[in-house]
């Protein structure tokens, strides 16, 4: 029996996206990963993720690559979710233990 998935991710790659896209590669023990056009993503995730096969693509014709102000707009719109969009929400992380988690389901 052969199965797998394909884990579509944003396009940034830098930074904490960078962090972000090698914890769901290690989080779905993927094999292969396949990068459009990137030699730098390429490189680094092969230095960084060696048991992982890495591809690389070049981009189809026509593809028009995103300018800055969406990559701006993007980093805005999550910056807006955790802190509200006049900054007044303040977001705090703390750690529990598994155990003392309970799920419930509600309905049937």
């Amino acid at each position: 029996l052969i199965s797998g998935v394909v884990v579509n991710t944003c396009g940034y790659i830098r930074q904490e996206g960078y962090e972000s896209f090698k914890h769901v590669a290690k989080a779905f023990d993927v094999d292969i990963i396949i990068v459009l056009d990137s030699e730098w993503l390429a490189t680094k995730l092969i230095s960084d993720l060696p048991s992982v096969k890495v591809i690389t693509l070049p981009k189809s014709g026509g593809v028009v690559p995103k300018d800055a102000a969406k990559d701006k707009f993007r980093e805005n719109k999550i910056r807006e979710y955790f802190y509200g969009p006049r900054n007044n929400i303040c977001p705090h992380v703390f750690t529990i233990d598994f155990s003392d988690v309970k799920l419930y389901k509600i309905g049937a």
